[in-house]
């Protein structure tokens, strides 16, 4: 009876995660589209709800304890890692866009100061007479 039980409450453990791994890769991805159609616009929504389901998936992990990671979950598993990795390179790209930009606008910015006002003043040695 014990073992019938102890099934019953995997199986339950290992439904619950499933259904929590769904939905983490349901947020990464429309947080990967949203990056890939948008750029980094209007992220915060998808972060913290990214963190939240985390959040609680890992917990739920924890508290699954030595739950057999085979057929359904570990499929799920991949599913989430690939996502995760789906997120990341866009997030990546977007981060050296990012920086790229910044880069081209301090040049300009160090172009165009010109009349010397914020340049750094020069030793007197090279000053000649």
């Amino acid at each position: 009876m014990n073992d019938e039980r102890d099934l019953a409450s995997a199986d339950h453990v290992e439904t619950r995660l499933c259904a929590l791994i769904d939905s983490a890769v349901r947020i990464i991805d429309d947080e990967t589209e949203a990056i890939r159609r948008n750029g980094a616009k209007d992220l915060d929504k998808f972060i913290e709800r990214k963190g939240q389901a985390l959040v609680s998936l890992d917990r739920q992990m924890k508290a699954a304890g030595q739950l057999r990671h085979g057929g359904a979950l570990a499929g799920r598993l991949k599913t989430l890692r690939e996502a995760l990795q789906r997120n990341s390179r866009y997030l990546q790209l977007n981060i050296d866009a990012v920086s790229e930009v910044s880069r081209m606008i301090v040049r300009s910015i160090e172009a165009a100061g010109s009349d010397g006002t914020y340049a750094l003043p020069r030793p007197w040695s090279d000053r000649g007479s």
